[in-house]
C-alpha cells in the first residue's frame, strides 16, 4: 500500500483484532459483523500540510496473514511511496480525517448511501487532473 498524499509518519502502532474476515463489499455491509472493528488492524499516524493529523488503518483480511508496515516513525514520505505490503494478496484500507479537512465527493456520497461501490479515476470531470493534483497539494482546492 502506498501513501495517498505527501507527509510525515508521526507513529505506527497495532490494534487489537486477530480475525481475517473477508473485507469484500457484502462483509463490509453486513450488519451481522463489522469486520473492520474485528479484523487484524495496524494504524499509521500521517501528517499532512494539506490534512493535518491522518488515522491511516491497515485491515487484514481472509488469506492475508500479515501486515507488513516499511514506515517509521519520524519518517518523511512522498504522495505514492510505499508504507507497507500485506503478505499475500491484498486487503482495505481505512483512512479517519479531522473534521473540515476532507470532503467526499457528491457521487460517493449519494452511492454510499444506496451501498453502491464507487469507481473513481482521481479526476472531478474537468479534464485537468495534474491541477485538481496540485491545488488538492497545496490546500486551494
Amino acid at each position: 500500500f502506498n501513501a495517498p498524499f505527501s507527509g510525515t509518519v508521526e507513529s505506527v502502532g497495532k490494534i487489537i483484532g486477530e480475525d481475517l474476515y473477508s473485507v469484500k463489499p457484502a462483509m463490509i455491509r453486513s450488519y451481522a459483523l463489522d469486520v473492520l472493528t474485528r479484523n487484524k488492524r495496524q494504524c499509521l499516524w500521517l501528517r499532512s500540510q494539506v490534512f493535518g493529523l491522518v488515522a491511516f488503518v491497515v485491515v487484514g483480511a481472509t488469506h492475508v496473514g500479515s501486515i507488513v508496515i516499511n514506515a517509521k516513525k519520524g519518517d518523511t514520505f512522498e504522495k505514492g511511496d510505499e508504507l507497507g505490503h500485506f503478505a499475500y494478496g491484498g486487503s482495505t484500507i481505512v483512512m479517519v480525517f479531522s473534521r473540515g479537512r476532507f470532503y467526499f465527493d457528491t457521487d460517493l456520497i449519494h452511492n454510499s448511501e444506496r451501498r453502491c461501490e464507487t469507481q473513481d479515476d482521481g479526476d472531478d470531470g474537468d479534464g485537468d487532473e495534474d491541477e485538481d493534483e496540485a491545488k488538492a497539494e497545496d490546500g486551494d482546492e
